[in-house]
Order: structure tokens, then sequence, then C-alpha cells
């Protein structure tokens, strides 16, 4: 969904998907993680028929962009991922990682938190 930062009338950019999870947005798309639907997915900004960036991931939770890369964590294999903003082969950056959650990305690295339990 979007909404004017003012207010007004939300709109549906994307419906039917599982579990979103993550999103962000840049110049031209929305992108976000289905959890429940193990995809990396985006939109247009002015909505229509959404795309699948990756499929068959295990878990997909935080997600970050830049100007060229799609970055998301899986929580359910220990991943951290990347993939072009326009679609291609995912990259697996790092892997037996606890549980991943949230991930952010700058002009030189890739930063993402990991779960720990309370001990």
């Amino acid at each position: 969904m979007k909404v004017a930062a003012g207010g007004g009338t939300p709109t549906t950019l994307a419906s039917g998907q599982g579990y979103p999870q993550g999103i962000a947005v840049d110049l031209a798309s929305v992108y976000w993680t289905n959890y429940g639907g193990g995809a990396v997915m985006k939109v247009p900004l002015a909505g229509g028929t959404p795309t699948t960036l990756a499929a068959g991931q295990s878990g997909p939770n935080g997600i970050a962009l830049d100007a060229t890369s799609v970055y998301w964590t899986n929580y359910g294999n220990g991943t951290v991922m990347k993939v072009p903003v326009a679609g291609g082969t995912p990259a697996t950056l790092a892997s037996g990682q606890n549980d991943p959650q949230t991930i952010a990305v700058d002009t030189s690295s890739v930063y993402w938190t990991n779960w720990v339990a309370a001990q």
C-alpha cells in the first residue's frame, strides 16, 4: 500500500503477497520480502504487476538497496543475499549467520543484525 505523506486515500500497489516483511523504496520501485512466500519482489511506484527478483528463499526478512542491487537476509537458512535491481541470479554474500534480521548498505559495506536469544 501507499498513501501521500499528507494523508489521503491509500492505494494498493500489490495484493496476494505471502506475509510481506521488509520494505525498501527507490525513485522507481518498491521492493519487499515475502517471508511466507520465500521471495524478494518489486513493483513500480505507480503499481502494476509485481516482479519476482528472487524465488525459493528461506524466510527472507530484512531488505535494503543501493543503485545497483537489492540485499536481503534469509532468516531460515542464515544467509545474506543480493540480486541486481533489474533481476538476475542471486548471490550469497554471507552464510552461517544466526537468524539474520535487519540489513543496511552504504557505498562500501553491507551491515546486518543476527538474532541472539536472551540467556
